[in-house]
């Protein structure tokens, strides 16, 4: 039997700056206690949480991990309604200082999406399928 992905966790270096980010350019809302090791987001479907690098070694017990990385492990998608949705967080987001990677564009692949980062680097895309 196949399992179910049922939870992404981004681990970063600083957890208020990355929540900064997702909270107030991507619009997420936070679940539960926050502190500044570890925050829960409201998602429906896919949980997401972003985690501490201290608190994952003192999880796992592998002190290997502990160095400071910078992004780039992975990709968020991030689905939004239309066009004009996807242009203004994108301009949102790099207003905010995040780096504009990629300008809104239609893909060969029929979404149009823009590229950015969070503050740990991470790619975030924003798109709309279809345009």
């Amino acid at each position: 039997m196949l399992g179910r992905l049922d939870l992404v966790t981004l681990v970063v270096d600083d957890v208020p700056l990355c929540a900064a980010f997702y909270r107030e350019v991507l619009g997420f809302s936070p679940r539960g206690k926050f502190s500044a090791n570890y925050l829960e987001f409201e998602n429906q479907g896919v949980r997401f949480h972003l985690m501490s690098r201290g608190m994952l070694i003192s999880h796992i017990g592998d002190p290997a991990l502990g160095g400071s990385r910078s992004g780039n492990g992975l990709e968020l998608a991030i689905r939004l309604d239309d066009k004009r949705e996807v242009e203004r967080v994108y301009r949102l987001a790099v207003e905010s200082g995040a780096p504009a990677l990629r300008e809104p564009e239609m893909m060969p692949w029929g979404e149009y999406t823009a590229f950015t980062a969070d503050p740990d680097g991470n790619v975030v895309a924003l798109f709309s399928p279809g345009g």
